[in-house]
């Protein structure tokens, strides 16, 4: 289907609401290493990850940048102190 408009911008406006989409596109979960080691869960045994970097708030004394990993199975939280 070819798709013409006459208004100006509506190239445009189709391409920022495709990328905009892609924000909320659900993530894969993925194996972590962490210093050659493969991540495994404690609590399940379960070996894939989702991966986040957050801002922290280590003690309420200052904010630095972490990152969280989460289990896809049980949602077990590890904190990292920095990017893994």
């Amino acid at each position: 289907m070819n798709f013409q408009s006459n208004e100006p911008n509506a190239g445009v406006k189709k391409n920022l609401k495709t990328k905009s989409m892609n924000l909320f596109k659900k993530e894969e979960p993925q194996t972590i290493a962490v210093k050659g080691h493969q991540l495994i869960c404690p609590i399940c045994s379960n070996n894939l990850f989702l991966k986040k970097t957050t801002l922290g708030n280590l003690g309420g004394f200052f904010n630095d940048w972490s990152t969280a990993v989460v289990c896809s199975e049980c949602t077990y939280v590890f904190w990292f102190g920095s990017e893994i």
